[in-house]
């Protein structure tokens, strides 16, 4: 994510991104201005719910 964003090595250093596993991360650039966003990350509701 720290790449898409388009975030520094050198400013990535101590950047972590956490997600549980089998989540879906979001990412979204927009046509005209090649903007950058990280739009959802760690999406677990497509998961079938533990316990049921």
């Amino acid at each position: 994510m720290a790449s898409w964003i388009r975030k520094s090595i050198e400013s990535a250093g101590r950047t972590s991104f956490w997600a549980p596993s089998g989540s879906i991360t979001t990412l979204r650039e927009d046509g005209p201005f090649h903007n950058r966003q990280v739009v959802r990350s760690g999406d677990t509701r497509h998961l079938p719910r533990s316990g049921r």
